[in-house]
């Protein structure tokens, strides 16, 4: 019997800040802003706050309306 407070088989789920479509993480795109600029950070390294995006078009095209609507985190370098 397994342990139920084990996270053995945990999948981590983000939601696309655009469509707000939950899926798993490697399905996302992270995405940051540093010096207003958008960084896609593939290897989810990068030292800064981090939005996921999915992978459809519409929301990779919706993605600049919603940096201006938004107050965003971002790092000056």
């Amino acid at each position: 019997m397994t342990n139920k407070a084990s996270k053995a088989n945990h999948i981590p789920q983000r939601q696309c800040v655009i469509c707000k479509t939950k899926k798993e993480k490697n399905h996302m795109y992270r995405i940051v802003f540093i010096n207003k600029q958008i960084i896609i950070d593939l290897n989810a390294q990068l030292n800064s706050y981090g939005y996921y995006i999915c992978d459809l078009n519409n929301c990779l095209k919706k993605l600049f309306s919603w940096r201006n609507k938004k107050k965003l985190k971002t790092l000056d370098y």
